[in-house]
Order: C-alpha cells, then sequence, then structure tokens
C-alpha cells in the first residue's frame, strides 16, 4: 500500500493490472484506478497474468512477497517469475526494484529493441519441427 501510495503519479501513467484482493485493496487504500482485475492469486489471477504476458500484454510486473513467510500458491508465483524470465518481462518483488522498473518504462527504454532471446528462439524452433514431424 505504502508503495503505491509513493509511487502513484507513475502507476497512473500505466494501465495497470492486479489480481483480486490485492486490487480491491489497493483501491480502497489508494484509490488507484486498475485497468483489469483478475481472480485473487491462489483461484487463479497469477496464471491469468502469465497468460498476458505471454501473449504480450504486459510490459513489467511488480509483485510483492514476504521473503520470510511460507505462501500458499508458492509454485504459481514461481511460474510467474519464470514466465518473466522467458518472455524478458522486468519484475520486481520488492520496493526498490518496482521503483527501478517503474522508472525504466518510464524512461522509454522499454521500446527499444530488446537483447535477442535465443533461449526462446531456440524452444519456438524445436516446437515447430516436433509438430511438422507429427
Amino acid at each position: 500500500m505504502e508503495f503505491c501510495s509513493m509511487q502513484s503519479q507513475k502507476l497512473e501513467q500505466f494501465p495497470l493490472i492486479a489480481t483480486g484482493t490485492t486490487g480491491s485493496l489497493l483501491f480502497k487504500k489508494t484509490g488507484l484506478v486498475f485497468s483489469r482485475k483478475v481472480a485473487s492469486g491462489p483461484l487463479g489471477g497469477d496464471q491469468a497474468v502469465g497468460t498476458m504476458i505471454s501473449t504480450n500484454n504486459i510490459c513489467g510486473v511488480i509483485f510483492f512477497r514476504d521473503p520470510l513467510s511460507a505462501h500458499p500458491h508458492h509454485a504459481d508465483i514461481e511460474a510467474l517469475g519464470r514466465l518473466c524470465d522467458v518472455y524478458q518481462i522486468p519484475y520486481a518483488t520488492n520496493p526498490q526494484s518496482g521503483e527501478a522498473i517503474l522508472d525504466y518504462l518510464l524512461s522509454g527504454k522499454a521500446e527499444r529493441e530488446l537483447i535477442p532471446n535465443h533461449v526462446l528462439e531456440v524452444y519456438k524452433q524445436g516446437q515447430s519441427k516436433v509438430v511438422e514431424a507429427s
């Protein structure tokens, strides 16, 4: 809540997406408006965000978590981070990295051509061969 209150001017420049409970709390406490709210994380919200990542509809992810506590949907959170790595999406898990991502996205540097993602290219080529062989 504190991060969003402090960074509201930057956050308001983006179409925001939030998982259920988080989005409701953020709106209630900070007034931030979300362009889309998906289900709560354990109910598939993390996976819905993952789908948006894989279809090139997310430019950055800010997903704070308590590093000292277990999470009931740890596997979903881990999968979200993996997708960010696969698709080269900036992923923040704490306020300092969240601020860095916002500054990066607002700088326009994200619009430049990315470093080629050879791992993804090789994977897609391999998948194409599998499909063609079938």
